[in-house]
């Protein structure tokens, strides 16, 4: 009986034991369950974006001004003699409008993307393939927050002016009066991500920064450039030596347009 009762016991020692390690297991699967999802729902989501037919420019870097001048002097017969002399001249333009598309797809079916607070560099490149001697000629901010729905594509059109002077004189100087040149093209912004409804918040907001190149600018931007456009690489940063001709002044906006 005792013996019995001893196997009784030895039983129910061993179910409790059981139960123990399934409730250990439980919890672990469970835990690991709950980590997954959250390292799930905080992954970043990928998206694309590109710039379509390059910087298109309305009007040439320069363009030539005729100047006169006249002077006077003796003929053999003592006569005064007027002449007209003209000189053709490289006059820099005033302002140059520039206008460019951003397409943005995002590709996930788990989330929407908010963008926000665009900045956008250009970046001329003289030596291109080669990063050496490359010189900051234009920045604009780009007011056109907007939803990038999942598994949707977004395109925006914006148009910018450069009224610099020391700009326009270098390109101008560089590339001629109807030049279009290489250029790096750099965009940064806000990028906030949601799972739910148009109006739930955005959540996890960073900032990013996508490097274009090499993109054309100039007067055959549209028509030079590749038909796909060229895609941005994201890159935390370039380590490359750039020089500046940037005013110190704020980034002027660009006008924005619907496509």
């Amino acid at each position: 009986m005792a013996v019995g009762v001893g196997d009784k016991r030895t039983r129910f020692a061993c179910l409790e034991t059981v139960r123990f390690m399934v409730a250990i297991t439980v919890s672990a699967i469970t835990v690991a369950v709950v980590v997954m999802v959250t390292i799930a729902a905080l992954r970043p989501v990928d998206f694309t974006l590109s710039i379509v037919n390059g910087m298109d420019s309305g009007t040439r870097w320069s363009s030539k001004v005729n100047s006169s001048s006249s002077s006077s002097s003796l003929s053999s017969s003592h006569a005064v003699v007027a002449a007209t002399n003209t000189t053709t001249m490289q006059q820099v333009a005033e302002r140059v409008n520039l206008t460019f598309a951003l397409r943005a797809y995002n590709p996930s079916g788990r989330k929407d993307i908010r963008f926000d607070n665009f900045t956008v560099r250009v970046t001329d490149m003289p030596h291109f393939p080669s990063f050496a001697e490359m010189t900051d000629i234009a920045e604009f901010t780009v007011p056109a927050p907007f939803t990038l729905k999942r598994q949707g594509v977004h395109k925006m059109r914006s148009k910018f002016s450069l009224s610099d002077n020391k700009t326009l004189s270098y390109v101008a100087s560089t590339y001629g009066a109807s030049g279009t040149f290489k250029a790096m093209v750099l965009v940064k912004a806000s990028i906030g991500s949601s799972s739910g409804g148009s109006g739930t918040p955005a959540t996890t907001i960073n900032v990013v920064t996508y490097y274009c190149w090499p993109v054309l600018v100039g007067w055959t931007a549209a028509f030079d450039s590749p038909n796909g456009g060229v895609t941005c690489t994201p890159r935390k940063e370039l380590s490359v030596d750039v020089d500046s001709l940037l005013p110190r002044s704020a980034a002027p906006p660009a006008a924005v347009y619907r496509l």
